[in-house]
């Protein structure tokens, strides 16, 4: 079997990918008709509406810590008990 290179004029051009030439300084810029797009479904812009809610809530809940903390300085910090062992064991903290 011979083969014969006067069919093939240069490399392939099955992976070339084209692109819009440079725009010139100062000149118009506009985009392609066939460029990219991306639909988001509606769960998709819940849930980052939801984590754009808590990346700006307060990592800490300062009222509620400044009231524990000059309840516990007072002395008068009275947890339910009854309510911290329930928890306790539903967090499956003294299984380890």
């Amino acid at each position: 079997m011979r083969i014969e290179r006067s069919s093939v004029k240069g490399p392939s051009r099955t992976y070339r990918v084209d692109r819009p030439a440079a725009p010139q300084a100062g000149g118009p810029v506009s985009v392609a008709a066939g460029a990219d797009k991306v639909d988001v479904s509606d769960k998709v812009r819940q849930a980052g509406a939801i984590h754009t809610r808590l990346l700006e809530a307060p990592e800490v809940r300062a009222e509620l810590v400044e009231r524990l903390r000059s309840q516990i300085e007072s002395g008068n910090y009275k947890p339910d008990v009854r309510q911290v062992a329930e928890r306790l064991l539903k967090a499956k903290v003294l299984d380890e």
